[in-house]
């Protein structure tokens, strides 16, 4: 099985001090499961930070990729996102 297609949102910055960035982590709508570190959520990111994410699947689960803003965003199941 896959656990595929994890969705994370596109930053979007906070009015009106734009010192932090808000970043949706949504879980995929796959065949596989598994769960992220940290969890599916709304999270709120300082400015100028980066935010990691590492996906871990079940057991006869693999997962296959994140998604970013609507475009596949690479296959390691580790991911940094930067404003």
């Amino acid at each position: 099985m896959l656990w595929d297609r994890y969705m994370l949102s596109n930053p979007i910055p906070i009015l009106p001090t734009k010192r932090r960035w808000i970043l949706v982590l949504t879980p995929p709508s796959g065949s596989g499961k598994g769960i992220t570190v940290p969890s599916s959520g709304v999270y709120s990111v300082a400015k100028g930070s980066g935010f990691t994410v590492r996906a871990y699947p079940t057991k006869n689960s693999k997962f296959d990729h994140w998604i970013l803003d609507g475009k596949p965003a690479g296959n390691n199941s580790t991911i940094t996102v930067r404003e």
